[in-house]
């Protein structure tokens, strides 16, 4: 009975306390539009790197900004206030900005900073909740969550004002990478070892360079012969020139199976002739779309002239985690 009765409470506390989120982001949508756009004009024009500082749970969020920014196309490092007192101020130069997260803007390591930023001429960006702090005042612009209520019973733990910095970060990052007209080529770059960045490369990088390749003449048995060896599910139907003119799939046997009665016969008369194709150059992300779209598993690769210079096959984008297949 009483397991019953706290997952009741439970229930309607997380209602409660999601609400609480969704107003304070509601309420967080008219205090900050003209702050937020005033700091990604500047962050569009600025040289150099971008550095962000923030101590406990507002540092996190602080580095976790910062990554977001390095890989959308703006470059930019976390440094500790802590630190920088010890030596990391270093890495700051004239004229860079930096843009600080701290919820009451007193935090005396961040404080204690100001000072050699006004003397380097560093244009500081503050997110505060406390529009007339130190830190706040302080700032050429400040972003400004407002003073919230945490979701904490406590009423202590960054909760709340943790989300609503969070979401400023994004904000400015997302939206001065898209003003600095970052490509989605260009931040597959910046992920070459994750799924994301495999997604970016092109066809060449995935497709076999050895596959089953015969002649219309050739016969079906010599043909499955062959998708046997190259272990694929297709054989390329080629003319005299090496240009693709049919292909011959898994799916083209059991669809012609009562009307073989010869595997000696031809290929030519079960193939499926003008397949569709894929040129070395497209993005993996688009083929892996297309095998979607046509129900296909295989796509020969064409160059220009139509001469094949290659095979794609599901399985292997399967294997790269492109494409989760059940």
């Amino acid at each position: 009975m009483n397991i019953r009765l706290n997952t009741a409470i439970i229930k309607v506390k997380i209602q409660e306390l999601l609400s609480q989120h969704l107003s304070a982001i509601q309420g967080l949508e008219n205090n900050i539009e003209s702050k937020v756009i005033e700091t990604i004009l500047h962050l569009t024009q600025a040289p150099g790197k971008t550095i962000f500082l923030g101590v406990g749970k507002a540092g996190l969020v602080a580095r976790k900004t910062s990554a977001t920014f390095s890989s959308l196309g703006l470059p930019s490092y976390f440094i500790h206030p802590a630190d920088a007192l010890h030596g990391d101020l270093g890495s700051i130069q004239e004229n860079e900005t930096c843009i600080i997260f701290s919820n009451s803007g007193e935090t005396e390591e961040v404080v204690l900073l100001l000072p050699t930023l006004k003397n380097r001429n560093v244009f500081v960006i503050s997110v505060t909740g406390n529009p007339n702090s130190s830190l706040a005042k302080f700032s050429k612009i400040n972003i400004s969550i407002g003073d919230v209520d945490e979701i904490c019973h406590l009423g202590l733990a960054p909760t709340i004002s943790t989300t609503l910095m969070m979401i400023v970060g994004d904000l400015i990052g997302v939206l001065t990478s898209q003003n600095k007209k970052f490509t989605r080529e260009e931040y597959g770059q910046n992920h070459p070892l994750g799924t994301i960045g495999k997604k970016f490369l092109s066809v060449k990088e995935f497709m076999r360079t050895s596959y089953p390749c015969v002649a219309e003449t050739e016969s079906i048995k010599n043909v499955l012969i062959s998708i046997t060896k190259f272990r694929t599910g297709s054989a390329l139907i080629v003319d005299a020139d090496n240009k693709l003119i049919g292909i011959f799939t898994d799916g083209d046997l059991r669809r012609h199976i009562e009307d073989i009665k010869d595997l000696n016969e031809p290929i030519e008369k079960y193939m499926t002739e003008s397949p569709k194709t894929l040129s070395e150059n497209d993005k993996i992300i688009d083929a892996a779309h297309k095998f979607t779209l046509f129900r296909c598993d295989e796509f020969p690769v064409v160059n220009a002239d139509g001469v094949v210079i290659g095979l794609l096959d599901i399985q292997d984008l399967v294997k790269s985690g492109i494409i989760i297949k059940a």
